[in-house]
């Protein structure tokens, strides 16, 4: 079968690594090649297998070129499906594809519309709303990372047809000689406390909270340190907001940019408390993979219960950041323990995953 996947991002998150983890057992069988916007702007173009077309098409905010570029593709490489991961309802993207009599999935992997200008967010879930109404006229197949993933996309319409984002949990055992390893590369003392955050610098991710909960450890006189993996090493915008966000609060000195890094799960073992204060979510990978690491969890009450699968996980309200540092200093000494097998029975587990689908 020949495959266009379309939405994954420039930069590396949670959707980038559920796709190209599969892409290996995709290409036994199936043709495959990736549409972007930009893809000049593809920071992870090194991992994507060679056998896979890169294709490029028009920006959305040019919706007459946007549905040119598309007709135009699909006329010409003639797929058997689309395979289309999205965050709201993109009704002319469907209505390009129904055109040309291509079948049709759709992913969600978001619950919400992931930016802050207030107008733009307004625009753009109008769209979401107005899209949605055709979004189960036109897609052949209909999957979400979560429940509320899915109601946000799809409505009430039907059972929702969850895939998990499941991960490689045996990469993820804690193990005590790493930990002391990436912590001596890294700098920090083996009794510092050190809180760890992966996620893109954006609005849904609230970095802003983020640092205001380091910010009320450090006035406790406590020997800290924060650690955000971002998925790029573009000093961009969002960055530098964080980035002035530490600086006002007096806190940069220890606050650790690390930007893009392929070794998540060793810098997990660094850690000793995971923070994930996100304003909204489909279903965080990351979460996931800091229950597998054994890390005490403290999450946002905005996030979906789902991503609960051991007793790690807190959820806590995003309005008082003095209540996540009591919460973090009760338990950020806890024993660590091996979880990979709790990973497994919750049904998150990579290689259970595809042995059951093989």
């Amino acid at each position: 079968m020949k495959i266009l996947i379309f939405g994954l991002g420039a930069r590396f998150g949670g959707v980038e690594k559920y796709f190209l983890d599969r892409l290996p057992y995709i290409l036994k069988h199936d043709q495959i090649d990736l549409a972007f916007t930009e893809p000049d702007l593809i920071e992870y173009r090194e991992q994507i297998d060679k056998r896979v077309g890169i294709k490029q098409i028009a920006h959305i905010t040019n919706p007459i070129k946007y549905w040119m570029t598309w007709r135009r593709l699909l006329k010409k490489e003639q797929y058997d499906k689309v395979y289309c991961n999205t965050d709201y309802a993109n009704i002319v993207l469907y209505m390009a594809v129904k055109s040309v009599g291509t079948k049709l999935t759709v992913h969600c992997h978001s619950t919400q519309i992931d930016m802050a200008a207030p107008i733009k967010k307004a625009i753009f879930t109008a769209y979401h709303y107005f899209g949605r109404i055709f979004t189960n006229l036109f897609a052949d197949e209909k999957y979400a990372c979560s429940e509320p993933a899915y109601r946000w996309l799809f409505g009430n319409s039907g059972v929702p047809n969850i895939k998990r984002n499941s991960i490689h949990s045996e990469l993820y055992q804690y193990n005590p000689a790493v930990r002391k390893k990436m912590r001596e590369q890294l700098g920090i003392s083996q009794d510092t406390l050190v809180i760890g955050h992966v996620g893109r610098f954006s609005y849904a991710k609230n970095h802003e909270f983020l640092l205001e909960v380091f910010a009320e450890i450090c006035a406790r006189h406590i020997d800290a340190k924060l650690l955000l993996v971002n998925g790029t090493d573009q000093k961009d915008a969002s960055w530098e907001a964080v980035q002035c966000k530490a600086e006002l609060l007096q806190i940069e000195k220890d606050v650790c940019f690390l930007g893009y890094r392929s070794d998540i799960p060793e810098l997990m073992q660094a850690m000793d408390v995971f923070l994930l204060p996100s304003r909204f979510e489909g279903m965080p990978l990351v979460g996931i993979e800091a229950q597998a690491a054994g890390l005490p969890c403290f999450i946002s009450d905005q996030v979906t219960r789902e991503v609960k699968v051991t007793e790690l996980v807190e959820f806590l309200p995003i309005t008082d950041s003095g209540v996540w540092a009591e919460a973090i200093l009760k338990r950020w000494r806890d024993v660590r323990k091996d979880m990979s097998e709790y990973i497994k029975s919750s049904g998150y587990d990579f290689f259970t995953e595809m042995n059951a689908v093989s």
